[in-house]
């Protein structure tokens, strides 16, 4: 593969798609880059599909600060070149939670990664950390290369976070507890758990009730 000149072709790709009306549209909603060109997640995919996985192409270009270089540096990265310690500097960087799930649906999702790694993230201060770290274990536990065996660490976890105001992330520990759930046949320990949560935790129960046990007896 001609590195530079794919580099070249993709700045050029992301120019003459470039939509301003979206830009304005994502800073209204609060996404916040140095520099973006509105482009579509789906034509990025794409186009990064017709290319194929390149790792020193990808880390060409999520050196630069754009928002669609990122999305393409992760679609191009190679799973299998990355290991924890590199990972870990990608998820560092992460700029936002629309990158932070671009991540965990990419390279992440695909890599080796340790439970106790993912965990940490999850626990991080940094917003964008903590979603690569939940929207990663989510696609993991469907996909099913997340081991039930390591599903202790989750519910203390989960158990530490619904004890420590998690309203930023209270989306994922109902979609992780119901990943969980359907895994493996852990449902019965999941429901278990959640009932203890209810029991003990009166500012989430309502939220907890609504949208996992609900969910589950569907």
């Amino acid at each position: 593969m001609d590195v530079n000149a794919n580099y070249s072709n993709i700045l050029k790709f992301i120019y003459n798609l470039r939509d301003g009306e979206t830009v304005d549209l994502m800073k209204k909603r609060g996404a916040s880059y140095n520099a973006s060109y509105g482009l579509s997640t789906l034509h990025i995919k794409n186009e990064a599909s017709r290319i194929g996985k390149c790792q020193e192409l990808a880390l060409k270009l999520w050196a630069q600060d754009t928002r669609e270089t990122k999305i393409f540096a992760l679609h191009l990265l190679e799973p299998e070149k990355c290991d924890e310690k590199f990972l870990n500097s990608i998820v560092l960087e992460l700029p936002n939670v629309e990158i932070a799930q671009q991540a965990a649906m990419t390279v992440l999702y695909e890599a080796e990664i340790l439970p106790e790694t993912l965990v940490e993230w999850c626990k991080c201060s940094s917003i964008s950390v903590k979603m690569a770290g939940y929207h990663t274990l989510i696609r993991k536990i469907k996909a099913g290369t997340f081991a039930a065996s390591a599903f202790g660490i989750l519910f203390v976890l989960i158990h530490h976070e619904l004890n420590n105001d998690p309203e930023l992330v209270l989306r994922e520990i109902a979609s992780l507890l119901e990943a969980m759930a359907r895994s493996d046949e852990k449902k019965e320990a999941v429901v278990e758990f959640v009932n203890k949560e209810v029991a003990h935790n009166t500012k989430y129960a309502y939220y907890l009730v609504e949208n996992v046990l609900k969910q589950l007896s569907i």
